[in-house]
């Protein structure tokens, strides 16, 4: 069973599309990246994989018991916090 699959993901801003009918699937042990200009859905994306953002169109499934976390770009952090600590905020609990 894959660990995260991702079927037809739509999404666009106003007219323009910035996911159209994205397909992946990651299987445990796989490596990967997201590359691409800036602007053009990668953030948005892990947004979705992550449930913070809900695409068009299109469904994402995790394997039961399988998360997924997501560190802002340009976080706004105390200054007193450990990198672990602020990544660990993002497992929740």
């Amino acid at each position: 069973m894959p660990l995260l699959t991702v079927d037809n993901l739509q999404f666009s801003l106003g007219e323009r599309a910035l996911l159209d009918h994205v397909n992946l699937t990651i299987e445990r042990g796989d490596t990967f990246a997201l590359i691409g200009r800036n602007g053009e859905g990668k953030s948005t994306f892990l947004k979705m994989l992550a449930g913070i953002q809900r695409a068009d169109d299109g469904q994402i499934r995790l394997e039961p018991g399988a998360d997924v976390a997501y560190l802002p770009q340009d976080p706004h952090l105390d200054t007193d916090e450990t990198v672990y600590s602020v990544i660990a905020e993002g497992l929740g609990d």
